[in-house]
């Protein structure tokens, strides 16, 4: 039996296991989990330093996802 991988699968693992990341002030983020507007990342970043106390706080409220949720 012969398995030949689809290019569509290809780009979903790839896409899975590396996401395109953003840098906002030395905080890393995935960009698809990311919702603000060109020009907004700032505002988008003191948005969450409001409610998280730390770097790895913030980063986290927005990478955290599931395997499920991914697709």
């Amino acid at each position: 039996m012969e398995r030949q991988c689809k290019i569509d699968g290809l780009i979903a693992a790839a896409y899975l296991f590396c996401p395109e990341i953003i840098e906002i002030e030395g905080h890393i983020f995935i960009k698809e989990f990311c919702n603000f507007k060109e020009g907004e990342e700032i505002e988008f970043l003191n948005d969450l330093k409001r409610y998280y106390n730390n770097k790895k706080d913030i980063e986290m409220s927005v990478n955290s996802w599931s395997i499920g949720e991914f697709f």
